[in-house]
């Protein structure tokens, strides 16, 4: 599964004293928030300066729907069936259904 930014900002990536995994930061220019996460050097989609939005996939993978829900990309998300997820926004903004397979 792919990582997704949980905030939009500038990305620092470090060597992790791990050897395999990268320390990276992200920090909201704005606000001076900072999230962090530890990836994997291979398979990153992202690079040390990199000026990213929320929800940005950090690495690759496949996208869970899920944790767009859970990561506030969609402020609210709904259940249509077992297999779909509707993104519920504020009125008069658009709306998006996300359907994964089992």
């Amino acid at each position: 599964m792919a990582t997704l930014a949980e905030i939009g900002g500038r990305v620092s990536i470090e060597e992790s004293h791990r050897g395999s995994l990268a320390n990276i930061a992200i920090t909201d220019q704005e606000s001076g928030e900072t999230r962090s996460y530890a990836l994997p050097h291979t398979g990153l989609n992202i690079h040390d300066g990199d000026m990213i939005a929320k929800g940005t996939a950090l690495n690759q993978g496949a996208l869970n729907p899920m944790i767009f829900c859970v990561s506030a990309v969609f402020p609210r998300c709904r259940t249509i069936d077992s297999g779909s997820f509707e993104s519920v926004p504020p009125a008069g903004a658009w709306t998006s259904t996300i359907n994964i397979s089992k």
